[in-house]
């Protein structure tokens, strides 16, 4: 399924990607899903052969709705080629080829969004490899929150789920009554827009992504009228796996722009316990807080034009590693926290998440 370049031998995970026509946006998340540990292991291991669906459906408008567990075949084909070891690159074609089938974005050999890529394989992976989950006991207490989580769910999980999703909380204080209203979602990843400066941190945009607002004519559940209220986001639920988008590409005075602010990310200890909802009856799941990053997305040039690349800390030899389609080369930690006005994706890893599945 996958063509290989047989001209070289090198260790394993350290393989490229050939670029099939402005295809390093789907490069880069590639390497990226490969170097996200216990999805790597679950695929090389072929774990996933008992969890393929093979007349699984998804809603996508204007595109095929049965997958056939085709993608999440590709993706595995590709990550354990990348892992053999054997060659210098290989070719993802047939992964693109499927694809395209199923997401017709994707069909044409045009530049696409990293970010859009890795949503589609998400969620299309998830729905290949989903399974029947252990419902809790109809004596078990559950939060309002896990309620939720499993309606979301609808009664299935999948590697995916258990790595990637996770739950907001949003939750609206009424300013006539001071009553609370909370709903909840779930995600895969973390959208946040860049403030109007030329550098920032990334707890900066963490920070205005939960930030308060006010939102008006709300209908008040208590009040039965539409009032202001003050809408706050938190986190019910932090799954293993942390994907920041760090929204790089809006409209910034009616002209549509990339914009290029400095962000300052941190390699470890990325803290994120601060943002999880206060009251502990109100989470559920693993508690994770704290995150280091292990893999990253980037982009480079301008929003009619650019390349894509991927920096990724490899598992095994603990050494950082620059995948630029077909070239892959070592790199120092400083070479990841200098791409701080390229990072547009953002993989971090829970400190705790390597025995996640087994516990």
């Amino acid at each position: 399924m996958v063509c290989i370049n047989y001209l070289h031998i090198l260790h394993p995970g350290i393989t490229g990607l050939k670029n099939l026509g402005n295809s390093c946006y789907m490069n880069s998340i590639v390497q990226c899903l490969s170097n996200t540990e216990l999805l790597a292991e679950y695929f090389i291991k072929n774990c996933y052969m008992n969890d393929l669906n093979r007349n699984s459906n998804i809603n996508n408008n204007n595109n095929k709705t049965s997958c056939s567990a085709y993608v999440a075949e590709e993706v595995a084909q590709v990550i354990k080629a990348l892992w053999r070891g054997r060659y210098k690159s290989i070719s993802p074609r047939d992964l693109k080829v499927v694809v395209g089938q199923y997401k017709l974005q994707f069909e044409s050999y045009d530049q696409q969004d990293s970010h859009e890529f890795l949503m589609f394989l998400l969620d299309w992976m998830h729905n290949d490899l989903k399974a029947d989950q252990v419902t809790p006991s109809i004596h078990e207490i559950q939060s309002v929150a896990q309620k939720e989580w499993e309606k979301s769910m609808m009664g299935k999980s999948s590697i995916i789920s258990e790595l990637f999703f996770g739950q907001l909380r949003s939750t609206i204080t009424c300013m006539t009554c001071d009553k609370q209203s909370a709903t909840y979602e779930t995600f895969n990843s973390l959208t946040m827009s860049l403030p109007g400066t030329n550098k920032c941190g990334l707890d900066d945009c963490v920070q205005k992504f939960l930030l308060r607002q006010k939102v008006s004519e709300w209908n008040c559940p208590h009040c039965k009228v539409p009032r202001d209220g003050m809408k706050k986001f938190d986190f019910a639920r932090l799954p293993a796996i942390v994907v920041i988008h760090l929204n790089r590409f809006g409209e910034t005075g009616g002209w549509l722009e990339k914009k290029n602010t400095t962000v300052d990310f941190p390699l470890h200890n990325f803290n994120l316990r601060p943002y999880l909802v206060p009251d502990v009856n109100e989470t559920h799941g693993k508690r994770f807080a704290n995150y280091n990053l292990y893999a990253m997305s980037n982009h480079y040039g301008t929003m009619d034009g650019g390349h894509y690349t991927a920096y990724c800390k490899h598992g095994h030899q603990n050494k950082w590693y620059k995948y630029d389609d077909h070239t892959v080369m070592e790199v120092p930690a400083s070479d990841v926290k200098n791409q701080s006005n390229s990072a547009y994706l953002l993989f971090y890893s829970a400190v705790s998440s390597n025995n996640y599945l087994n516990s």
